[in-house]
């Protein structure tokens, strides 16, 4: 459904992205990292019910309904907006969905931007409110909300039912497999282990201008539990909400978005990891996106070092350097330090500040490290994939690795080629981290053309154990006699016989350094972009060159 959602600005946050999980979405860090407000950004463009069109009513989901009254939460029911610093205009975002998700894919699409704007405008004069948020550029009919149910659950579940005035109590109308559902696990994750004691009749309490659901037990009442036990029953109840409207609505039912602010308040540890364990697994089931803000360390480290949660997301929120931006790629130790303020303390076993490098082959490795500056290459680790060139723009925002680091083609497929079109094209163009090598072909077929344009009797030919071009194009008739491809032709005469011209090649390679001196400058100072942005959002290290 969504991958990311990307901050241009809106307040501090600028140029952030928030990388969402396929279950469950973490979005951690210390206080004032505008943590509640990302999660009511992530709400404003969906919702269900808001009764603006005709097959959209509120009553079409009412019977889907538990706990909550609603399957929308707009931006202003998260956080309050300054008239003095919040200006219309100033907070723009866009949300970007996975193009292979089933949202994506309908005949009728329900997406109908992607990446989908979401921008502050000005509200009329002498309306209470000063701004309004509007989902996507275009303003046509049909166009706006994404028919997506969300749920927010807000800082206001926090409250103990015993301390408020004025409780409704009505009974609240479960099937006898949603009471099973909700005893087992209510009493899983608060590890009470007593469900046969819970009593069937669970009551609708209504506290504080919301609802919630109240368990009682042969010992005490709805009315003694603590906030713990009632956020664990407001929010199982609200899954088995997503339940039904899966059952409900079947081939209609696109996911879910279940948002919750502060997840283990009022919890202790051990009910904090029983917690994630049910949002994971339930995450999965009936196709919701969990997103949450949390400050706990238990839920940080499990998420980050325990393989059950590979399909969830860590987003680490800092602005000890000035600017706010986020660690995707940070270890359960900074995390730890940063939110209680810790001085690091010294691991020489601590993994290397790199990014990872992907090239088609061998050659482009080789190439890489002839042609780039030294104090750019320490902040690369190489990986030559040796799959096709089409086949890595194909699964380059597939997979994260390819994802969260830098893809270098050949010179061959570069955007003045024939080959640059179709699909490669859209999928090059798609990983913002995509560059080409210097050159108008590939490396083999550049060195081959600088040495067959060569003249018989350049000097270049006595420096090199070939030395002569009458060698030079014996020894190349052995690879074109073959049957395979020209361009297999050329790599194999390439990684076989360049010893022949300099130590590795380096005399060859100097003549092609040579034609394509400015051409390899602007690369370098292109890759040196690409990896300043990257040591920012997987690390948070703010560089403005790299040295």
């Amino acid at each position: 459904m969504i991958l990311k959602v990307v901050i241009d600005k809106f307040r501090l946050a600028e140029d952030l992205e928030i990388e969402i999980g396929k279950n469950l979405t973490a979005i951690c860090g210390q206080n004032g990292t505008m943590k509640s407000t990302l999660l009511g950004c992530i709400a404003q463009p969906f919702g269900v019910g808001r009764g603006r069109k005709k097959d959209d009513k509120k009553e079409k989901y009412s019977d889907c309904m538990i706990v909550n009254q609603k399957f929308y939460t707009d931006i202003n029911d998260i956080f309050k907006f300054s008239k003095e610093y919040d200006l219309p205009g100033n907070h723009v975002y866009h949300v970007y969905f996975d193009k292979d998700s089933n949202i994506m894919k309908q005949e009728e699409k329900i997406v109908y931007e992607n990446p989908l704007q979401v921008k502050s405008r000005k509200r009329p004069v002498g309306e209470k409110k000063h701004i309004r948020f509007v989902t996507g550029k275009e303003r046509s009919t049909g166009k706006g909300n994404i028919p997506i149910p969300v749920v927010y659950l807000g800082l206001s579940r926090l409250y103990p039912i015993g301390e408020v005035d004025n409780l409704k109590e009505n009974s609240l109308e479960l099937s006898n497999e949603e009471i099973k559902f909700l005893k087992e696990n209510y009493s899983e994750i608060l590890l009470s282990f007593d469900s046969e004691e819970y009593k069937d009749e669970i009551k609708l309490i209504d506290k504080n201008k919301i609802s919630t659901g109240g368990i009682s037990t042969n010992s005490y009442d709805w009315q003694t539990i603590s906030a713990g036990q009632d956020n664990i029953g407001k929010i199982i109840l609200t899954v088995l909400e997503f339940k039904r409207l899966k059952e409900k609505f079947k081939e209609n039912y696109f996911g879910g978005i279940l948002l919750i602010d502060e997840l283990e308040a009022t919890l202790y540890p051990g009910a904090q990891k029983k917690l994630i364990e049910f949002l994971n697994r339930y995450s999965a089931r009936y196709d919701i996106k969990v997103i949450f803000t949390t400050h706990s360390l238990e839920i940080i480290e499990e998420l980050l070092n325990s393989k059950t949660y590979n399909n969830s997301k860590v987003n680490f929120l800092d602005k000890t350097r000035g600017s706010l931006i986020n660690k995707t790629r940070i270890d359960y130790n900074e995390i730890r330090n940063n939110i209680l303020v810790k001085i690091n303390e010294e691991n020489n076993n601590r993994k290397e500040i790199k990014i990872d490098v992907f090239f088609e082959d061998e050659e482009g490795e080789y190439l890489f490290k002839r042609i780039v500056l030294s104090n750019i290459k320490k902040y690369c680790t190489l990986y030559p994939l040796k799959i096709g060139i089409t086949n890595i723009a194909s699964i380059s925002n597939k997979i994260s690795q390819l994802e969260n680091g830098i893809i270098i083609y050949d010179a061959d497929y570069n955007k003045k080629s024939v080959n640059y079109k179709n699909n490669f094209k859209k999928d090059v163009e798609n990983h913002k981290n995509s560059l080409f090598f210097p050159g108008a072909k590939s490396l083999e077929k550049e060195c081959l053309e600088i040495l067959l344009n060569m003249k018989m009797n350049d000097k270049f030919w006595d420096e090199c154990k070939c030395n002569s071009k009458q060698k030079f194009q014996a020894q190349r008739l052995k690879y074109t006699s073959t049957s395979k491809p020209e361009r297999e032709q050329d790599k194999q005469w390439f990684l076989k016989e360049r010893k022949n011209f300099g130590t590795n090649g380096k005399k060859l390679m100097e003549k092609f350094e040579v034609k394509y001196r400015k051409e390899i400058e602007e690369f370098n100072k292109e890759l040196e972009k690409k990896l300043i942005n990257q040591l920012k959002k997987n690390y948070g290290i703010v560089k403005e060159r790299l040295k």
